[in-house]
């Protein structure tokens, strides 16, 4: 997908139709990380494995149905702003340190945009595989090999697109080899678990909403988010055992 392709989708963007709540709410419920939480079996354990700011842990009770029955844990290398919310979390740089929680097995692992920033991460997934209880489900999303070709946020900026990364290489922290759709996919299979659902990242139509949402709200994480729904920014696989 070119600059022209994404600078006229931005351009034919009216002014929110939709007020701000809805779209959020429906944004994430439309999610593939909400339908994820929200469907664990009753009283599972989830392990939120870079969790970031600890947003993930908001699924429990927004937005509907409420799921107050799971137990979350979240690793990261910094502790989030949200963290207390969680019921537990340790603080590590994979794969010098390791998630441990005193060995106790997860129901759930998730990990969003994280694989890319590790050295390694067959070995994240062999780990993860071995952490899983019986019934045991794992939710990887990572970005597609076409982010690396799209324009830089620097270049989307002349257009009047501000967003935190336009492609793949925005990020210095991303590593330079980024894991393929099907190195990922034999990497669970060979750590003894089977795909169940797989593909892009995308929630059309609700992606204008949330752009028109960054824009009159200022919000530059809405905005990155409307972008890499537009343009297939990320890919997710969920796995079980």
């Amino acid at each position: 997908m070119d600059i022209g392709q994404i600078s006229r989708w931005f351009n034919s963007i009216a002014a929110p139709s939709l007020p701000d709540g809805l779209v959020l709410e429906a944004w994430h419920a439309l999610s593939q990380q909400c339908r994820f939480v929200k469907t664990l079996p009753a009283g599972a354990s989830v392990l939120d494995v870079g969790a970031g700011d600890g947003a993930l842990q908001v699924y429990r009770t927004w937005p509907a149905p409420q799921r107050p029955d799971l137990t979350m844990f979240a690793f990261a290398l910094d502790r989030g702003s949200m963290f207390e919310r969680y019921d537990g979390h340790e603080l590590g740089e994979w794969p010098r340190i390791r998630p441990d929680f005193g060995g106790r097995a997860f129901d759930a692992i998730l990990a969003a945009n994280f694989i890319e920033h590790i050295d390694g991460p067959e070995h994240f997934i062999g780990w993860s595989a071995a952490r899983l209880s019986a019934r045991g489900r794992i939710y990887l999303e990572w970005p597609r090999s076409g982010s690396r070709l799209l324009p830089s946020a620097a270049e989307l900026r002349t257009f009047g697109i501000d967003v935190m990364t336009g492609n793949y290489f925005d990020d210095a922290t991303h590593r330079a080899k980024l894991p393929t759709t099907e190195a990922v996919h034999g990497w669970l299979t060979a750590a003894g678990l089977r795909i169940e659902t797989a593909g892009t990242v995308r929630t059309p139509y609700f992606h204008d909403h949330l752009m028109a949402h960054g824009m009159h709200t200022d919000d530059r994480v809405s905005r990155t988010l409307a972008f890499w729904s537009f343009t297939g920014w990320n890919q997710y696989v969920v796995a079980y055992r």
